[in-house]
């Protein structure tokens, strides 16, 4: 399963994609340059249900994600 990241209005930075199951458990994940300002976050659930992802860019939490 992937989901995507918009990247192209964030200037230059390190991001980093937290991504947890409904049980609260941290899933691994790995991110790739889908294209130019795009990232994609691949992931393979363990459980069924709403899954949470939280994105820090340069340390900082990005809020409405």
């Amino acid at each position: 399963m992937c989901l995507q990241v918009i990247m192209a209005e964030a200037g230059e930075g390190v991001v980093e994609i937290k991504l947890n199951d409904p049980l609260g458990h941290l899933l691994a994940n790995q991110v790739v340059t889908a294209e130019p300002g795009v990232l994609e976050v691949v992931f393979t659930p363990k459980v069924a249900g709403l899954h949470r992802a939280t994105v820090i860019f340069n340390c900082e939490t990005v809020p409405g994600v």
